[in-house]
This record gives structure tokens, C-alpha cells and sequence, in this order.
């Protein structure tokens, strides 16, 4: 978490003011989005899902994935963040795990920023690319040892979820390694300076070339498709958005049929 923010909710904590200090974050805070990405996922989720949210940050996804109906594991490296999620989650179906997903098992480095979190990852590539689209200093990162788990161990323990959401700044094509098995529906952050990356992970050998896929707003709240995509129809679509420096969630359903598009969607084919 950035770390005015840190701070502050580390004097919450000792104080016993936690989940107060939520409530008027909120409360001057803009909660359209939280709203509108639960209308979301209420659309997406059948009643009771399991969820994976792989790279949970401060676990604005996961709890806008529990009040859309699911149960929630979230996977994240940052103690900092896992923390958060531990005090404002309380009782909720949310369950979160200080630990970073890879291929196999076992500790790996971790590149946390402080001061922007959303940007820390497993990644040394992903910094670079940071630093140079965004003008960051390299000092911005500090690297710590993280346990490190596989998907596929998750899903031993857990069971197969319906939807994987993997947000995990450019580490997702290693992610995917570590996975046996194609669930209903996932979801991969895709940015425009990393085209290659996103290529990268619709060609490992879990992803079924039945697959359809979408491609969301910024928000990651709407879909830009009013339909399903083929493999080649969303290539063309990441085309035409490689080198902007966007944030898009691309969706991946290996069950035509099963997974709908939104009421909200736009009809961009």
C-alpha cells in the first residue's frame, strides 16, 4: 500500500480504529466503481462461486467478488496488503494467502514498491518496462523473499474455482505454468506495453483453442464485446492497443455458453 496510507492504518491498528477509519475512507471516497464492478461479476458468477483472485493487492476485487455471491481465496505477496485484507474483511467469504503464485513451489524474489503497490511483482522485466513507460526510478522498488505457490495447489486444497482472476503485474505467463487445468472462466491484466506477454499466455497449453475470449474497459467493469471473441479476433483487438499504456482485464471462457456477456456491454465487433 502507498505509504502515507500504510501508516495511517498502522496507527489505526494499535488504536483498535481499523475497520472505522474503512468506513469514512469510503464514505469520502468514489464508491461507483466498487458498485459497478460487483453488478459485474453478479453477471458473470453462478449463485455460491469459488474464486481465485490471484494477486489480490488490498482486496477491492475479492470483496466486490464476495458481495457479487462467491467465496473468495486471495493470493498476495505483499504483507502489507494481506494485512489489510485480514482487518477489513473480517467474518466475510474472503480468505487471503501471503503468498505469491509461480510454477512451482518454493521462495522467490519480490519486487515491492511502497509507494505504489499495484505496481510491485515477480517480475525484474515488468520493472523495467515500468521505469521506462512511466519515468520510475528504479529505487522505487525494494526486492523481498516470498513463498511462492502453485495454482495448482490451491486447486488440490480448494478445489477447482469457476473463475480465476490472475492480476500479477506481467508474471501471469509463469502463473499459467503452474496450472494443470482450465477453469469455466479466468481473466489475465493485460497492458498495452506488454503486448508480448498477453501472446505469451493465450499460447501456453492450458488454454484450449476453443476458447472464447473479451476484452474490458479500463474499469474492468464492462465489456468492450457484445459477443465472445475467436482466438484471432482478440489478437487484432490487443493490436490495436499495443504501446498504449491502458490496463484492460482480457477474459478467457473455455465453456461456450456458460458464461454470458453483460447487459452493459458495447457492441464494438
Amino acid at each position: 500500500m502507498k505509504t502515507s496510507r500504510r501508516k495511517f492504518e498502522e496507527l489505526t491498528w494499535v488504536f483498535g480504529l481499523h475497520r472505522t477509519a474503512v468506513t469514512v475512507h469510503r464514505l469520502l471516497g468514489r464508491r461507483g466503481g466498487s458498485e459497478a464492478l460487483v453488478s459485474f461479476y453478479s453477471r458473470l458468477l453462478p449463485p455460491k462461486a469459488l474464486v481465485f483472485d490471484i494477486g489480490a493487492n488490498v482486496g477491492m476485487y475479492s470483496e466486490a467478488l464476495e458481495k457479487a455471491g462467491a467465496t473468495v481465496v486471495a493470493l498476495e505477496p505483499n504483507a502489507d496488503c494481506v494485512r489489510h485484507i485480514e482487518l477489513t474483511y473480517p467474518g466475510r467469504r474472503i480468505e487471503v494467502i501471503h503468498a505469491a503464485a509461480g510454477s512451482k513451489a518454493g521462495l522467490a524474489t519480490f519486487h515491492l514498491s511502497d509507494d505504489h503497490d499495484d505496481t510491485s511483482t515477480m517480475d525484474s522485466k515488468w520493472v523495467e518496462m515500468i521505469q521506462r513507460e512511466y519515468q520510475k526510478a528504479s529505487k522505487e522498488w525494494r526486492k523481498v523473499t516470498v513463498p511462492v505457490v502453485t495454482l495448482d495447489s490451491l486447486i488440490e486444497h480448494y478445489g477447482v474455482p469457476f473463475y480465476i482472476k490472475l492480476d500479477v503485474e506481467g508474471y501471469e505467463p509463469t502463473v499459467l505454468d503452474g496450472l494443470g487445468i482450465q477453469p469455466p472462466l479466468m481473466s489475465i491484466e493485460y497492458h498495452g506495453a506488454n503486448f508480448d506477454g498477453a501472446i505469451e499466455c493465450l499460447d501456453k497449453p492450458i488454454i484450449s483453442r476453443d476458447s472464447a475470449f473479451n476484452l474490458t474497459n479500463e474499469a474492468g467493469s464492462q465489456f468492450e464485446f457484445s459477443r465472445w471473441l475467436g482466438r484471432a479476433e482478440l489478437v487484432a483487438a490487443l493490436e490495436k492497443l499495443r504501446g498504449n499504456l491502458t490496463y484492460r482485464d482480457l477474459y478467457i471462457s473455455c465453456e461456450a455458453g456458460v458464461v454470458p456477456t453483460t447487459s452493459h456491454a458495447v457492441g464494438t465487433e
